[in-house]
């Protein structure tokens, strides 16, 4: 199944989720680092929100990654109806979504070690968001 962009150019669903799959693989791979890392150095990810404590763990770190790069993928499709700004546009978004998005963490009431780590979680899904969608986009 594909979806027709500028020019004629005709752009498979499979290269949304190529970009997504591709950015959710290096994305989890370097969140899951990150929190491995940085418990090692200390920090407890321990979050309280509304005087609820939670410990931020593995599976959570996953599945925070992974969400926002299935619905990123769902975007890229009805986007590439669009042609390829309207592609880069999505690219774009992400990136803004992800360093927007970092402050979040920054002001949690969780220990500093914890909030760094979380806001690098944040940047860098959109950072691997941004090059993996770049790196299929559609041809001109």
């Amino acid at each position: 199944m594909s979806t027709t962009v500028e020019g004629g150019q005709h752009v498979a669903i499979g290269a949304a989720l190529r970009a997504a799959g591709g950015a959710a693989a290096v994305a989890l791979v370097l969140n899951l680092a990150d929190r491995l890392v940085a418990g090692a150095l200390g920090a407890d990810f321990q979050v309280t929100i509304s005087g609820t404590t939670q410990t931020v763990g593995a599976v959570m770190v996953t599945t925070m990654t992974l969400v926002p790069m299935l619905l990123g993928a769902v975007a890229l499709v009805v986007a590439s109806r669009w042609g390829r700004r309207a592609w880069d546009a999505v690219g774009w978004l992400g990136l803004a979504l992800g360093v927007v998005s970092a402050v979040l963490p920054l002001t949690a009431d969780a220990d500093a070690g914890t909030r760094v780590a979380l806001a690098l979680m944040h940047l860098v899904a959109g950072v691997t968001w941004l090059v993996a969608v770049r790196a299929v986009a559609p041809t001109r």
